[in-house]
């Protein structure tokens, strides 16, 4: 009876340590409502008055936030991951020492050794530190996404854009504030499956694959700022019918911003491989 309780008793804090430091899968993030940003973690459910996160650019930047969020605390959990492991394993080895001396008999001591024993292991089999950097790598990305995705233009604001005087009759709807949306959340659900992937084998990306990643993202980010990709763009548009009466200049400098953020997000995510 007393081997059991005094096992029972150290293995408590691995039960109640937090689910970041035992789990493979990504952080949770609520992708529906905004989150409060209260600094309190874990970060909890959005509350029935929470705004509902919508497919533009307010959505966009509420949904870089719950992600945020979450990724902070989950890396605030994992930061202090080992002490879940490390301190009952020393209270284990210190308790068989201590109640064998009181009179408990060996198997109090055996007990607690094997305790000990099982703390050491999970420490390396769940690998805090390990993933609190895997962690970590996605948040400096995603705070990445937030800087790039942050100073849209109105033109991107205006949200759905008609234009009338199409080439053959119709109308031609331009929707770049819901194409915002898309480029930016698509960007952190890739952070979010490179954390899943890199979770699932504590694993690292080859630094020379990262970097010819960036090499070849770098060169589309020059292409979508250079001077012909705007010419390019406005002959497509002008090739359907808008004119500068039809909102063809709105257009045109909407859809470079859009070409040109696409890469620089991009670029954010492939922050989450390296670390």
């Amino acid at each position: 009876m007393k081997q059991f309780l005094l096992c029972a008793t150290f293995a408590l804090p691995l039960v109640l340590g937090g689910c970041a430091t035992t789990s493979f899968a990504p952080p949770r993030v609520h992708e529906d409502k905004a989150i409060a940003a209260n600094g309190r973690c874990p970060a909890g459910k959005p509350s029935d008055e929470a705004a509902a996160i919508e497919p533009d650019v307010t959505g966009a930047l509420q949904l870089v936030d719950n992600f945020r969020i979450s990724y902070d605390c989950a890396f605030q959990q994992l930061a202090n991951g080992r002490q879940v492991f490390q301190v009952p394993a020393a209270l284990a080895l210190a308790g068989g020492a201590t109640a064998a001396a009181l009179g408990a008999g060996p198997d109090a001591a055996i007990a607690t050794g094997a305790g000990a024993s099982l703390f050491n292991h999970g420490n390396s089999y769940y690998a805090p530190q390990d993933k609190a950097r895997i962690v970590a790598a996605a948040l400096d990305a995603i705070m990445c996404i937030k800087r790039e995705a942050s100073g849209i233009s109105t033109q991107v604001q205006n949200g759905t854009a008609p234009f009338a005087s199409i080439v053959g009759g119709g109308t031609i709807t331009l929707e770049p504030e819901r194409q915002y949306f898309q480029l930016v959340s698509s960007s952190l659900q890739s952070v979010q499956a490179i954390v899943g992937e890199r979770l699932m084998s504590v694993g690292s990306y080859s630094p020379s694959a990262i970097a010819d990643e960036i090499r070849a993202l770098g060169n589309k980010l020059d292409k979508a700022e250079d001077p012909a990709a705007s010419n390019a763009v406005q002959a497509s548009l002008r090739s359907v019918g808008l004119t500068s009466s039809t909102g063809l200049d709105a257009a045109v400098v909407s859809q470079i911003e859009l070409q040109q953020l696409a890469p620089r997000l991009d670029l954010c995510t492939v922050r989450a491989k390296s670390g």
